[in-house]
């Protein structure tokens, strides 16, 4: 099975309006509607495209003035497609998930903190953990573009394979929001 990857950075021709000015796109919010068609579709092997995935945010109310609700978005994705949903602060508990059975994902958001100095990954807004690579994270990025370059700030703190960004634990808990994890899994 390949792998699904979808580019936010693609999608500046699908519609996802905001209830507040009726204007924008995937390509303006989309990482989280990304990260779930990234999810979805390889945890089950099914065809859930982004532009399936905001009109299922847009119906369910996920869709809000600054992006989307990630508590409706992620619940509503666990009952449509018949998956275990928990939520955690603790991403000690999401590695321990992923090492227990590597069919789960996690989705998070980040924020790095607000000086042009630090090298971040850029945000706020949401990865896929997608699995682990030995002690590392395997993360899919929605606002990376592939074949173009990652930046000498971020190829010092981790690596691309692929689609793939790969890094330490502890990256991700420096740049971790106050939102909760939200960990899937196959019933």
């Amino acid at each position: 099975m390949l792998h699904a990857f979808y580019s936010q950075a693609d999608l500046d021709n699908v519609p996802y309006p905001s209830p507040l000015t009726g204007q924008g796109t995937l390509s303006d919010a989309g990482s989280p509607i990304c990260c779930a068609s990234m999810m979805i579709e390889n945890m089950l092997d099914l065809c859930f495209p982004p532009e399936e995935c905001a009109r299922f945010a847009l119906r369910v109310g996920a869709r809000n003035a600054e992006g989307t609700n990630l508590p409706i978005l992620c619940g509503a994705l666990a009952g449509r497609f018949s998956l275990g949903l928990r939520t955690t602060d603790d991403l000690g508990e999401v590695l321990a998930a992923l090492t227990e059975d590597a069919s789960r994902r996690a989705i998070l958001t980040i924020q790095p903190p607000p000086m042009p100095s630090h090298p971040g990954l850029g945000g706020p807004y949401q990865l896929l953990l997608d699995g682990l690579e030995g002690d590392q994270l395997r993360i899919l990025d929605p606002r990376f573009r592939p074949g173009r370059g990652v930046g000498r700030a971020r190829h010092r703190r981790v690596r691309m394979q692929g689609n793939y960004t790969i890094a330490t634990p502890e990256i991700i808990r420096e740049f971790h929001t106050a939102e909760p994890y939200y960990i899937f899994s196959l019933n």
